[in-house]
């Protein structure tokens, strides 16, 4: 008699041992899952910033590509120096132009972080 109770004590100790794993295994499944998906919205945000970084870089490139064109003409004005007006307009497009390229460099910069 006494041994069998002994078995069913063990038993019941291993089947209580057993459901405090299973929780365990439960949990640890739910938080393993909850990881996954943090990190696949990571990998979305990473990649939206990656596709914004390309953005600003292209928008830099033509701008400053714009600038330079720019400033061509401006110094080609000078040497001929038709009108001040022109030389005005110019020198101002050129200055909106260049804070517009320091603009765009500072959110690639802060992108790129």
């Amino acid at each position: 008699v006494d041994l069998l109770l002994m078995q069913k004590s063990v038993a019941s100790d291993l089947q209580q041992h057993n459901n405090e794993i299973k929780h365990q295994l439960a949990t640890a499944k739910k938080e393993l899952e909850a990881k996954a998906a943090e990190v696949a919205n990571l990998k979305e945000t990473v990649a939206y910033q990656e596709r914004e970084v390309q953005r600003l870089s292209a928008e830099v490139r033509s701008k400053e590509a714009l600038l330079q064109t720019l400033l061509m003409q401006l110094s080609q004005s000078q040497m001929t120096r038709p009108d001040h007006t022109q030389e005005m307009k110019s020198k101002e497009e050129l200055q909106r132009l260049t804070e517009e390229v320091s603009e765009l460099r500072r959110k690639l910069y802060r992108a790129e972080d």
